[in-house]
């Protein structure tokens, strides 16, 4: 077969070499397919600003990435098996489409802003997701303290009855401390609402790129300003969210084993 790597000759690979470098990488890259597609919508958007691309070149690039948008959401549009990541899906989208245009695509880019702009705007559509769950089981909580704010049971400690107390407070207690992981999303927010386009492989692009307007085209509210900052910070913003999200779980873990026992 043969795989269309960076890496590659173009000749024909052994099976068994593809397998051992990409192990199970696809089905995880395949994720961030859709999100890439958006990357490169707010790209050229930076891209017309700059005057790097023509008013019929952008109109073009951005109709059929729209289409390339809809065949992802239908499913008609996937990361290929001979295909090295997304990148390379969408690429090959354009160019059979685009001649001589969809190359254009990657003027001031590199696959290494491209993939920090797919996590990020993959960890923020996550974040909103988890962020609107978290707030519904507070609020389901809240509405179970109501109802049972005068229903006596016993307070534990050390596993042992100790104080009377009360499902209300119970059932508020967990919604409070549920509330306090939930508002603590600020800050990891602040990290990942932040557009790495323009900083290439780590040092920049010698291009009069249009950061701000790729950033607001992609509803990042602001972006890395040293660009070097992108690639020296790789996994740090994963980390964060998965902390995050560490926390939430123990919260609700917590409440799970309560339940349980109960």
């Amino acid at each position: 077969m043969t795989a269309r790597t960076l890496w590659g000759t173009g000749k024909g690979l052994d099976r068994r070499l593809l397998d051992h470098t990409a192990a199970d990488d696809r089905p995880w890259d395949a994720r961030l397919l859709r999100w890439d597609v958006l990357g490169s919508l707010g790209h050229i958007e930076g891209l017309r600003a700059a005057g790097l691309l023509g008013a019929r070149e952008h109109a073009r690039l951005r109709q059929e990435l729209r289409r390339a948008l809809a065949a992802v959401d239908a499913g008609r549009l996937v990361l290929c098996e001979d295909q090295e990541d997304v990148h390379t899906t969408v690429e090959d989208w354009l160019t059979r489409r685009l001649p001589g245009t969809g190359e254009r695509l990657h003027t001031g880019r590199s696959r290494n802003d491209q993939v920090a702009c797919d996590l990020r705007l993959y960890l923020k559509d996550r974040l909103l997701t988890l962020h609107g769950l978290g707030l519904d089981v507070v609020e389901a909580l809240l509405a179970f303290a109501r109802r049972h704010q005068r229903v006596l049971w016993p307070g534990y400690t050390h596993q042992r009855r100790a104080m009377p107390s009360s499902v209300g407070l119970w059932g508020g207690a967990y919604a409070e401390g549920i509330l306090d992981t939930i508002e603590s999303i600020a800050a990891v927010w602040a990290l990942v609402d932040r557009s790495p386009l323009g900083s290439a492989a780590g040092y920049g692009v010698p291009l009069p790129l249009r950061r701000e307007t790729v950033a607001k085209a992609l509803g990042f509210r602001g972006l890395d300003r040293n660009v070097a900052t992108v690639q020296g910070g790789r996994g740090k913003l994963e980390a964060a969210a998965l902390f995050w999200c560490v926390q939430l779980g123990h919260d609700l873990g917590r409440l799970a084993q309560d339940v349980d026992q109960g």
